[in-house]
């Protein structure tokens, strides 16, 4: 109903704001007039630390994604709120591929983006909060918005793809309405994770092939959606991280880079 107002009467935007749950999405909100400067660092575990991560999330019964979710959420907490006595939330969008989801089928030469965000809003971090318990409901969470075939419609229809939208005059307005909407920071999330998953593996080596050593997956960040935008993909074994952020929304690098650091340490004495 609050959402209804606020599209209809632009004043209640303000009110709105009121019962809105606060999140962390950086040391500045986003501002439409900064100048977009993407800052990122790269991060790469060796083949070793890569093994025990994927080897805890065996024995742990979960993901590799889930457990990364849970260190960058962890280390948003110890770098940014410090002190474990703000209100602040931590709100968490996973990009997922909704290509098997889609009935019609898609050719695999076919280079469309068809993905979708789902968002795990209103995570609290306290000094008693279990890692694998959060871990577990995280998965949870996205296996549960491809559960049932109504859920796969909302996310369909939230994608945009004309087909797939209610057969009403007003389903598109709709749609657009929803990517436009002022958000409470300008930004929607704290964090944004997108995981390849497993790439290349090492064939064994021959005068005639080329070999590949490092595989790098890197995204821009998006201005208004994620005050961290992390790109993860497992190659030859060896987990790499590349997290980008706008540079107009922190104090300064070092910070952006001192979450990353603590990513590493959280991650690794996790497992």
């Amino acid at each position: 109903l609050l959402t209804t107002l606020a599209q209809s009467l632009p004043f209640v935007n303000s009110v709105t704001k009121i019962f809105e749950t606060k999140y962390w999405a950086g040391d500045f909100d986003c501002s439409a007039g900064a100048p977009f400067k993407v800052e990122l660092t790269l991060m790469q575990l060796t083949a070793q630390e890569t093994s025990k991560v994927i080897q805890a999330t065996k024995k742990r019964s979960t993901t590799v994604q889930s457990v990364l979710y849970t260190a960058a959420a962890f280390a948003i907490e110890s770098v940014f709120m410090p002190c474990n006595n703000t209100k602040e939330a931590i709100n968490c969008a996973t990009v997922t591929c909704l290509r098997d989801k889609i009935s019609d089928p898609i050719s695999r030469m076919d280079h469309g983006n068809y993905v979708f965000t789902p968002r795990q809003n209103g995570l609290y971090i306290q000094g008693e909060s279990s890692f694998w318990e959060i871990t577990h409901n995280y998965r949870a969470q996205i296996f549960g918005t491809v559960s049932t075939p109504q859920k796969v419609q909302e996310l369909l229809e939230d994608l945009g793809l004309l087909n797939y939208l209610p057969n009403k005059a007003s389903a598109w307005k709709n749609a657009m309405i929803n990517r436009v909407s002022q958000v409470q920071h300008g930004r929607e999330v704290s964090v944004m994770m997108s995981n390849i998953g497993v790439g290349w593996k090492r064939p064994a080596p021959t005068s005639s092939q080329l070999l590949v050593k490092d595989g790098i997956f890197s995204s821009s960040p998006i201005k208004t959606y994620g005050a961290f935008n992390m790109s993860i993909a497992t190659v030859n074994g060896v987990l790499s991280v590349v997290t980008a952020w706008d540079k107009a929304a922190f104090k300064e690098r070092a910070r952006a880079e001192l979450f990353v650091s603590e990513f590493k340490r959280i991650l690794l004495e996790a497992v």
